[in-house]
């Protein structure tokens, strides 16, 4: 049923050689249907004077008004509702026959609540469209299914043109849920999937897998605040140093999509993050192959990935937004293993994006074998490979195959000692025909690499004497910051008080702020050496009058 995916060589094999030669206006990025614009125009600029001490970089940015870039949506862990039906009560006391026949005759709009604890699971689980699962409100998970098998998934989910919702679960063992389309409106939200086995039997190694491949769309899929992986997944091929394509995933899809969203999720410990397949047989474009639109993929993290953190094959797509993404501590990579492949939306008919833009991608674990192949592997018509970070011992930087105008690579920071020598590139071709080359500018490239100091924010006001409570509002001038106060005086760092809001302070407080790159799931801290660290610390004093 499945094919894993062909190796670096075989590429040509996916991909239509002619390119269209249409100039593709530039899409705006966008969440399912609202397509909110960002402005491509924004940038780091790099100043004089911009090295503030050894072996680091400080960025300032200058963005125009008419930037209405989108911050993360808060983490915040909401009871689920369901839309106003009956709540069906489980325990882990019930038997499998009582789950599965509880869970499977429950009408629509039901709210289904897991107790905490336990579930022994020793079979899968047919859910029924329109209704919501959930588990009490807690991170991580209280309500563990955990599989007594392998080779199968947990729950299954098909052809529903009402939306299920899934949350506060964790599902281990062996893959969680198996979505099969059509299928329109899927949350997962707040859950957990590890212990994931790496069996050669894809469909059920995955934290969740899409199929179409009996046709059907999956759409308006929604997938946030999830964790996939941990020290237990994948174990049976992390530490192989040859090309397994894909075995164990968090997330795999083979279908055609149409409204995914991915946010604020944690992929860890995983041969691969996410995997986006062409269907059986090498129908990867032509009308034969899945479409996919309004693709988007913003404020994750993936750590510990062994081969690739987030696969996209050819096909025809549009609007796929790639943003805001972190990278780092990969285990035992070789010369298999990349950051980003993006090898979707290659030249082809109709095939128009996507945007790689500021993502941080750090190799910074020396490779098993002679390198780490590409942190951004990117093809397609009017595609963006922008503001991106990218450190450590990849032997490609930013690399482009198919594609053409309005392409472009702009003001990205690429340090690295081996992208300088005989192995690969800052910014290059990889040769597969592409008769146009990407406009580049910007771009800083060193084969030394230095930390980036996040921007710092702003008090207002300014501090001074007051006879009553002030309220303080902090504002930030950076791409995807983060910002955190004391008012006791106290210096913060990354675990002090999150800023979501102006708040009030009383006549003798000190607040003290720091900016720091990254929302949603990025790390608060990279490893030492690497990646951005906290701003210089800003303050302002209110005295008593």
């Amino acid at each position: 049923m499945f094919r894993r995916f062909l190796g670096l060589q075989n590429r040509m094999k996916l991909v239509v050689a002619a390119l269209m030669g249409v100039t593709l206006a530039a899409i705006s990025y966008g969440v399912l249907f609202s397509h909110t614009q960002l402005n491509a125009a924004s940038s780091h600029s790099l100043g004089a004077g911009n090295v503030s001490a050894a072996g680091t970089l400080l960025l300032t940015a200058a963005y125009p008004s008419a930037d209405t870039l989108a911050a993360a949506p808060a983490k915040a862990h909401k009871p689920l509702t369901g839309c106003g039906g009956p709540t069906i009560n489980l325990n882990n006391g019930m038997s499998q026959g009582t789950l599965s026949s509880k869970i499977s005759r429950a009408p629509g709009c039901a709210l289904i609540v897991f107790a905490a604890g336990a579930y022994n699971i020793s079979a899968p689980i047919n859910i029924p469209c329109g209704v919501t699962l959930t588990g009490p409100v807690a991170s991580p998970a209280t309500a563990i299914l955990a599989a007594a098998y392998t080779g199968n998934v947990i729950f299954g989910v098909k052809n529903c043109s009402t939306p299920v919702t899934i949350g506060y679960l964790h599902f281990e063992n062996t893959g969680g849920i198996y979505v099969t389309a059509p299928m329109s409106g899927i949350t997962i939200t707040d859950s957990q999937f590890t212990n994931l086995p790496a069996t050669h039997q894809q469909w059920a190694d995955m934290g969740i897998y899409f199929d179409g491949t009996k046709g059907g769309t999956i759409s308006n899929a929604i997938i946030t605040n999830n964790t996939f992986g941990d020290p237990s997944s994948c174990s049976a091929v992390m530490s192989i140093n040859h090309d397994e394509g894909g075995l164990c995933n968090g997330i795999f899809f083979q279908s055609d999509l149409d409204g995914i969203v991915m946010e604020n999720n944690t992929f860890t410990h995983l041969e691969e993050g996410f995997h986006v397949l062409c269907f059986a047989g090498d129908k990867c474009t032509g009308s034969s192959a899945p479409t996919w639109n309004h693709f988007i993929v913003r404020w994750n993290d993936f750590n510990n990935i062994h081969r690739i953190a987030m696969e996209m094959q050819p096909q025809p797509a549009t609007d796929v937004t790639i943003a805001f993404n972190s990278y780092e501590d990969a285990f035992a990579p070789s010369t298999f293993s990349m950051g980003i492949s993006a090898a979707c939306c290659a030249g082809i008919s109709g095939a128009r994006v996507p945007f790689i833009n500021h993502n941080v991608l750090l190799a910074n674990v020396p490779p098993a074998g002679k390198y780490i192949a590409y942190a951004i592997e990117w093809w397609g018509n009017g595609a963006q490979a922008n503001h991106n970070l990218i450190q450590g011992y990849w032997a490609n930087g930013i690399v482009w195959g198919l594609g053409g105008d309005p392409w472009e690579v702009r003001n990205s920071v690429i340090q690295g000692p081996y992208m300088a020598g005989p192995y690969g590139c800052y910014i290059c071709d990889e040769k597969e025909g592409a008769k146009t080359t990407p406009t580049r500018s910007g771009n800083l490239t060193s084969t030394t690499i230095t930390t980036i100091i996040s921007i710092a924010p702003t008090i207002s006001p300014a501090g001074g004497a007051t006879s009553s409570a002030t309220t303080v509002t902090l504002a930030d001038s950076g791409t995807n910051h983060s910002i955190y106060y004391t008012t006791d005086g106290t210096t913060p760092t990354t675990s002090s008080t999150l800023y979501t809001g102006p708040f009030p302070v009383n006549p003798g407080a000190t607040v003290k702020a720091i900016g720091m790159w990254g929302q949603g799931a990025n790390p608060k801290a990279y490893p030492s050496g690497y990646g951005y660290v906290p701003s210089e610390v800003v303050s302002a004093s209110y005295t008593e009058r």
